[in-house]
Formats: C-alpha cells, structure tokens, sequence
C-alpha cells in the first residue's frame, strides 16, 4: 500500500487556516450563546412591539453599523425617524439589563458579573 502523502496534504492547501484555538471557539459560540438567549428574552419582554417591529428594530441593537438606514426602518413601519433611533435606544438599554440577566445566572457571585460582561464582549468584538 502507498502512501501519498504530497497528494493527501495538497487537499488541506486551500482549506482556510483556522487561528482560533479550541478554548477560543468555545468561547465564542458561549458568548454568542448568552447573547441569543439575552435577544430572545428581550424580544419576549418586548410585548408592545409587534415581531414585525421587533425584527426590523433588532438588526440595530448589537451592530454599531446597521446596513439599512434609520429612514428606511422608519418608512417600513410608518412611524418618524427619530422614533426609530428612540425605540433603538430602549431597546439596546434593555439588551443590557436581559445580558447582565443572563449571565447573572452563570456566575456564582453576584460581583462577577460585570467581569463577566467585559468579557463577553471581548470575546465577540473582531
């Protein structure tokens, strides 16, 4: 039997060299995780909005550079710009009180948990 061994590590040439270490990428997905479940508990507390509101507001809560401008979300739900950036506002202040929540729920002390969101977010910034 013959082993090709130039012809087996020329498949892994092209492959995308991952240079997040396995603790890295656990990490990651644990924040993206607490960040889901904090989105989702938002969206349950937010029962003055309708779905369609609260999807179309959600895409500016965790990007700083939404792609849709502000008017266009304004336009799509038939309410003024600036009640779009307002209803923006209270929604992301929310996220941070549904965050600090769940992760409340993590951490065994209650002083940790401002810790634990620094880290967070240093985990999921690029």
């Amino acid at each position: 039997m013959s082993l090709d061994v130039e012809a087996g590590e020329a498949g892994y040439v092209n492959e995308p060299v991952e240079a997040m270490t396995p603790v890295d990428v656990f990490e990651r997905r644990w924040a993206i995780t607490v960040l889901d479940r904090a989105a989702g508990r938002l969206q349950q507390e937010s029962t003055e909005l309708s779905q369609d509101q609260f999807a179309q507001l959600k895409q500016y809560l965790t990007s700083g550079e939404s792609q849709v401008p502000y008017q266009e979300t304004a336009s799509a739900l038939g309410i003024s710009e600036s009640a779009v950036k307002s209803a923006v506002h209270r929604l992301r202040k929310r996220l941070g009180h549904c965050l600090r929540t769940e992760i409340a729920e993590t951490v065994s002390d209650p002083a940790e948990v401002d810790e634990e969101v620094r880290h967070l977010l240093a985990v999921v910034r690029p």
